[in-house]
């Protein structure tokens, strides 16, 4: 009695394998039916080969693969792809045959390859298994675990930033509303906050408000000094006229 061991390849050039399976299959069925020799056997399950000798892949799907060639018949368990299911998911894909994306709101874009659990978490704003939902009204940040600044003029407030959608509470101002008054009466330090918790885009508009304010100003403060100086002419006109002259 002859033993041939067919192992499950490790190489992607699986039809190539499967193909050569089958060809030295029929010779050898046919070489034994030539010479009355009992043909391949049904294995038992989780078995395959000409004496079932090779266990099925444990990541195939169901314990049964094919008795000749060890191919998982019915697919892989999740996080598992490939003909014998020897490939686990690249990070990024979760799922059967590694099919689905992990979430884009995963930290770092990785998931667990059989769930789509985010293994690091969630970025901020985002909460659930999988990052799917949006932090619920009144919270923000990491984990959602942050309120909303109480002086916010409605309990809504940005899911990722905290800045306040709706305006300030009256009396108070900036992105998160945490500042009061006028801003000339507010510490320096204070003011950095409010600098600093603007995007490039905000810091654009208000320095374009103050330059085109201080454009204004100046324009004010020369008609002052133009109908200053016109006035002062028309006086020394009058009193030209009427013949008075300063005295030497």
């Amino acid at each position: 009695m002859f033993h041939l061991h067919i192992p499950i390849p490790t190489q992607t050039s699986n039809s190539v394998y499967l193909t050569a399976v089958l060809v030295l299959g029929v010779s050898l069925w046919t070489a034994c039916a030539q010479n009355n020799v009992p043909a391949v056997p049904d294995c038992t399950a989780g078995y395959y080969g000409f004496e079932c000798q090779d266990q099925c892949s444990p990541n195939c799907k169901s314990v049964e693969c094919h008795d000749m060639t060890g191919e998982c018949v019915d697919g892989c368990k999740d996080g598992w792809h490939g003909t014998f299911c020897e490939y686990a998911c690249e990070e990024g894909s979760y799922g059967p045959n590694c099919s689905a994306p992990c979430s884009e709101n995963c930290i770092g874009g990785v998931c667990d390859p059989v769930t789509g659990h985010c293994i690091k978490g969630c970025v901020e704003g985002y909460v659930g298994e999988q990052c799917k939902r949006v932090c619920s009204q009144g919270r923000w940040g990491k984990d959602c675990k942050l309120k909303c600044p109480p002086n916010c003029a409605t309990p809504h407030c940005h899911f990722q930033t905290g800045y306040c959608l709706k305006g300030c509470k009256e009396d108070f101002w900036g992105v998160d509303c945490s500042l009061f008054g006028n801003i000339r009466d507010i510490p320096d330090q204070m003011r950095g906050k409010f600098y600093g918790q603007l995007s490039a885009e905000s810091r654009s508009v208000l320095l374009y408000v103050l330059m085109r304010e201080y454009g204004r100003t100046l324009e004010r403060a020369q008609r002052v000094i133009d109908m200053g100086i016109k006035q002062r002419n028309e006086l020394r006109h009058m009193l030209a006229g009427r013949g008075l002259r300063k005295r030497h």
